[in-house]
């Protein structure tokens, strides 16, 4: 039986084994010896993996998840979408529409029809991991190849390791000595001295959490589900007394320029940027779900995710609105709100609360998806744990607040990336959907050469055809948004980038795959890890003589419940696929 755990479970230094590995390294001769023995003491413990084969191609954190660390229910991933939309940045998005000119009864429909589309290309991107119970990078290596899913991989991880960038400022409200910190940093860093230090300690606060296992940091979210909303609603309602009328922007608001189709035209503009704004969620999802404990567990975030997106928007622009009443001037920053308030008690709570929700956002959003793609690329040396701590410190190495300098940096920044991300979630949804048909075998994706997944060279050619054909047209709008002086010749699709990207995408992957489809990688049934391997005792089961390096394996059957051949299989397809004998299933309906 496995090993039970405590609730933290972070893993503890050893520091016996350091010093006697540290020996190891100061008595090997010469640098080709110190160099070696370093490699073979950073390796992990090859019994980490079941699916692997002693190959590099997995770890236990990319093998599918077991059994007993399904433990996420309907009401665990509504306090997951608390967590990553109760934040700072849904708290500025408001911000980015009131700067476009739109009236506060225009932001709310707008923002909601944009998350909501969000939200069911989340459902539908997430629905293999809570099928099959593994991330996204073994996700891609299904429909770009074995090698060549590092590129999607590459490009979301940059983006989430940006988003690290969302600082926290609350230690300035806290305590106001914070404001007298002299600034020896110039303008240009884009960030100030006590700015800086205040990341640092969030910095030191938040990588401990990152160690936590992931399944259960569904507890930290269900705190923060808690503590958040009402922290927000509490601003919103301090704004209220202060402003009865909710300020200009609530009764007057901004007004768009232009003509009638000018007008329309924005407010188009403005669904593509609500919807593209979560586009890194989209492909990070996968990373999460996979705890579920029943595929259809992954349903309920189609209206989780734009039910608890509207709540920060609308509480940021009332009490910004309210702001510009009470002081003559717009605050977005809760920083500087909560500077300005003189109960320095419910200012602490407050603070607290969004220290919190930042450390939230960036355990659901970020940290640990640079950390699984990091273990994606070296799955021998790097794992959740060690991925963890080489983020902590690549966030500082490459100074992400840059591109949250202004308002006007961080909206180019978020208005340009989606057009990368958009087609890696098209071709995801287009594959699993409508070419596999949900039907996968996860033996496939923990193999090199020969294996269904491996295509041409590792690398599957239509997925990237795919990708091209949804980017390249959004590529001049991608450079003038990074570089205004730029024109962009091109802008039609770019005002839709994320949703254009990811029509164009799923139509062209599948129309790539009925003139060239892919016979050997779509033969064959379904393969559930549950049917392949007795999580009990760890090891492999049932027939795996089809699979390359797994030739001369022949075990025991898997014992299954229908309840998984029923989530595997539909019900009208059972008879048929039971009568094959070229795969496991045919087994699983003898067992059971």
């Amino acid at each position: 039986m496995p090993r039970r755990e405590t609730f933290l479970a972070v893993p503890l230094p050893n520091l016996p084994q350091w010093k006697e590995n540290c020996k190891a390294v100061w008595h090997a001769r010469g640098l080709k010896d110190k160099a070696l023995t370093v490699k073979h003491i950073t390796e992990l413990p090859p019994q980490d993996t079941i699916f692997a084969h002693g190959t590099s191609w997995s770890n236990k954190d990319l093998d599918p998840v077991p059994p007993e660390q399904r433990t996420w229910r309907n009401w665990d991933f509504i306090t997951y979408w608390c967590s990553d939309q109760f934040t700072i940045a849904t708290w500025s998005f408001g911000a980015i529409l009131v700067g476009q000119g739109f009236t506060f009864r225009e932001i709310i429909p707008i923002t909601f029809c944009g998350f909501l589309l969000t939200g069911v290309v989340v459902t539908l991107c997430g629905h293999i991991a809570t099928n099959y119970h593994i991330g996204f990078p073994l996700s891609t290596r299904m429909s770009w190849g074995m090698r060549g899913g590092y590129f999607p991989v590459l490009i979301r991880a940059f983006m989430a390791l940006m988003w690290l960038a969302i600082l926290n400022l609350m230690l300035r409200a806290i305590w106001p000595d914070f404001d007298n910190i002299p600034n020896a940093l110039p303008e240009s860093a884009g960030i100030t001295s006590a700015d800086l230090l205040c990341y640092f300690i969030l910095l030191i606060i938040q990588t401990p959490l990152t160690l936590i296992p992931m399944y259960k940091l569904k507890w930290y979210f269900l705190l923060k589900a808690i503590l958040s909303p009402g922290v927000f609603i509490g601003m919103m309602i301090w704004a209220l007394k202060n402003a009865p009328d909710g300020g200009p922007l609530v009764t007057q608001g901004a007004k768009l320029e232009g003509s009638a189709w000018d007008q329309n035209w924005t407010r188009v503009k403005a669904f593509g940027t609500a919807a593209g704004y979560f586009a890194t969620i989209t492909t990070n999802i996968p990373d999460f779900v996979r705890f579920a404990k029943r595929p259809g567990n992954t349903w309920v975030q189609s209206l989780a995710l734009p039910c608890t997106g509207i709540l920060p928007v609308i509480c940021s622009v009332i009490t910004c609105s309210a702001t510009m009443k009470m002081w003559d001037q717009a605050y977005w920053q809760p920083a500087d709100i909560l500077a300005h308030c003189e109960n320095r008690g419910a200012v602490f709570i407050a603070a607290v609360v969004w220290i919190i929700a930042t450390i939230g956002v960036n355990l659901s959003a970020n940290t640990i998806t640079v950390a699984i793609a990091l273990s994606s690329f070296w799955p021998k040396y790097i794992n959740n744990v060690r991925g963890s701590l080489i983020v902590a410190l690549l966030s500082v190495i490459i100074c992400p607040w840059k591109i949250v300098y202004s308002a006007g940096s961080f909206y180019n920044f978020l208005g340009a990336y989606p057009s990368l991300l958009g087609p890696v979630s098209g071709i995801l949804m287009a594959d699993y959907w409508l070419v596999r048909r949900r039907s996968i075998d996860v033996r496939h994706l923990y193999v090199l050469r020969g294996g269904k997944f491996w295509f041409w060279n590792g690398v599957n050619w239509r997925a990237y055809a795919a990708f091209l054909c949804a980017y390249v047209p959004n590529l001049p709008g991608f450079i003038s948004q990074v570089n205004p002086e730029i024109k962009n010749v091109q802008p039609y699709t770019y005002d839709l980038n994320w949703i254009f990207a990811i029509v164009v995408s799923v139509l062209s992957f599948w129309l790539l795959n009925i003139i060239f489809p892919p016979k050997y990688s779509l033969s064959g049934e379904a393969v559930h890890p549950d049917t392949v391997v007795d999580w009990t005792t760890r090891e492999r089961v049932g027939d795996w003589t089809g699979v390359p390096g797994f030739e001369d394996e022949v075990h025991g059957q898997a014992v299954v419940t229908s309840e998984i051949i029923g989530e595997e299989v539909d019900e009208k397809d059972t008879s048929a696929n039971v009568g094959r004998t070229d795969t496991s299933l045919s087994s699983i309906g003898k067992t059971v």
